[in-house]
């Protein structure tokens, strides 16, 4: 697992198009270029979210996508949007314990020791916009 402060959206998009799951041939060259400027998202690379910064709290994390065909290169699981368990048109969580937090998800460990676990799994949904990823992040493992 690397902790990386780059952008994390622009290096997920190098990382898609460099598997060509993302045509960037109808991009403007000036925005197609920027990809240049970050290195690709690479599996175990992970990058901290916080998410309306005003305590400085970590809300969540983005990681790289093992999926080959994904066409974002990387997922930000730091909220309710992407919670199995979340209300209704909110961003808040609905799930037991995590009820009106932020994050749906426990973050346990460490990303500098590669360590970093989250509960419960990570699910990147058809219907949603996503690649279809669903798998466990335990001991800075991502399957």
């Amino acid at each position: 697992m690397r902790l990386r402060r780059d952008n994390w959206h622009t290096a997920g998009q190098r990382r898609a198009r460099d598997l060509g799951a993302l045509d960037t041939s109808s991009w403007d060259r000036e925005w197609a270029m920027r990809l240049f400027q970050v290195p690709a998202a690479l599996v175990g690379d992970v990058w901290r979210v916080a998410v309306h910064d005003d305590d400085g709290r970590c809300h969540g994390f983005v990681l790289t996508c093992p999926v080959v065909s994904c066409d974002q290169g990387v997922h930000a699981w730091h909220h309710g949007s992407k919670c199995p368990a979340r209300r209704s048109r909110s961003n808040a969580c609905a799930l037991g314990d995590r009820a009106g937090m932020d994050s749906c998800w426990t973050w346990t460990g460490s990303a500098e020791a590669g360590t970093l676990t989250a509960t419960p799994s990570l699910h990147s949904p058809l219907a949603d916009g996503g690649c279809g990823f669903h798998g466990f992040l335990t001991n800075g493992v991502l399957a």
